[in-house]
């Protein structure tokens, strides 16, 4: 029988209400994922998670076993895959009341260690020395950061809200880059826990929220550059990541269209940016303004800063990565797939996808060590990728 519009309608909302209901019972939402990248620390790597709830998870990953289960009878791959994956988190730590959007590893130069700096509603969190607090899959005690980084200094005496909505580290000049909620960049000395200079005095975005660091490239012209992302009349922007002054901005649209000036233009937001790793390609994802209905991807060439391809999707774009050993350009968003694309040309659209356990994906990890990749949504799930991009798994807390 055909449902009325009416009754139709209060379906839907009594299906919507029943979602949200389950969501909340089953958890929050991973918004950022993070491999160790010193394979030196130990015999295992690290993957850390940072979610809506203010909380820091950390799993011990044996990559000598993953590495190793690219050889040997597909049983033998997946048992091992399998057994990764169903530990539980070695580490937990409620680290604010508000929520966490990013997380990162930085290693330290004597291999011996790794810095996590997790990022959200109420600043940056530095922590150090992580390690000994995991033994034998133990935490020995409550950490504590080492310091705690706010955009102002009086940020909670004066009231002013600015979350840090992404972080990125350049190893080259020691400084962690951060996107502020407020539409400025903010350039931290980890080392000395000072603030050193921000990007945006121009007041260009109305809120940033995406930024990546790409250190020094003999073939780019501009070394050290940083790109941020985020809302406003320019939503895409290059900075020098040394005297932090402003290269150029990006448009955002098919510019190879001869009546791309004549068209109107639609407001458009960025909410991830990645690099290819010799730094000389960027890809951009985000969506339009006041819907999540519609989104983008785009690729331009550092060097030359020329937009060379770019593609509309169905769906809001919520983070985008280069995956080097698939040569795929992956992005995830708000829908239930990993959408996989050609890294020279976006314009050809999608050539390969695959299904998320989730409706709604927000953060995308790929392992440094063998190019597995994790994907985190909704719900505090996290979807587990072989190098191959066939999925084998789905990790909960």
């Amino acid at each position: 029988m055909v449902k009325l519009p009416s009754q139709q309608a209060d379906f839907r909302k009594q299906i919507n209400l029943e979602c949200t209901r389950r969501s909340r019972n089953v958890g929050s939402t991973i918004f950022g994922l993070a491999f160790s990248t010193n394979v030196n620390i130990t015999r295992s790597g690290y993957l850390v998670g940072c979610s809506s709830d203010g909380m820091l998870l950390i799993w011990d990953l044996d990559h000598h076993s993953l590495s190793a289960s690219s050889h040997g009878s597909s049983h033998s791959k997946r048992r091992r895959t399998d057994d990764i994956l169903s530990k539980k988190p070695v580490f937990k730590l409620q680290v604010c009341k508000g929520a966490l959007y990013d997380v990162d590893f930085i290693p330290q130069s004597d291999g011996t260690d790794c810095v996590i700096v997790t990022c959200g509603d109420n600043g940056i969190f530095v922590y150090k020395n992580f390690l000994p607090l995991i033994q034998n899959g133990e935490v020995k005690i409550n950490p504590q950061p080492i310091s705690n980084l706010y955009p102002y200094p009086d940020m909670y005496a004066s009231k002013l809200r600015s979350e840090i909505n992404r972080i990125s580290f350049d190893a080259s000049l020691g400084h962690l880059f951060a996107a502020g909620g407020d539409g400025r960049g903010y350039v931290w000395d980890i080392g000395a826990s000072k603030l050193v200079g921000n990007l945006g005095d121009e007041n260009l975005m109305s809120g940033m929220n995406v930024v990546k660091a790409v250190g020094p490239n003999s073939e780019v012209s501009c070394n050290n550059c940083v790109l941020t992302g985020g809302d406003g009349m320019n939503p895409l922007c290059i900075w020098s990541g040394k005297d932090h002054k402003l290269i150029q901005s990006v448009p955002i649209g098919n510019t190879s269209d001869p009546d791309y000036s004549s068209k109107p233009k639609s407001s458009s937001w960025v909410s991830c940016i990645d690099s290819d790793p010799a730094g000389r390609w960027v890809v951009v994802g985000g969506g339009k303004q006041a819907t999540t209905e519609k989104g983008f991807v785009q690729l331009f060439n550092l060097q030359s800063r020329s937009i060379t391809s770019y593609k509309e999707t169905r769906a809001s774009i919520h983070d985008i990565a280069f995956h080097s050993y698939s040569d795929k350009v992956i992005s995830i968003g708000n829908q239930s797939i990993v959408s996989f694309w050609d890294p020279m040309d976006l314009s050809v659209g999608q050539t390969g996808r695959g299904l998320l356990s989730s409706p709604s994906s927000y953060c995308i990890g790929i392992n440094p060590i063998n190019d597995m990749m994790a994907i985190g949504n909704v719900s505090s799930s996290i979807d587990w990728f072989t190098e191959h991009l066939t999925r084998t798994n789905t990790l909960t807390r």
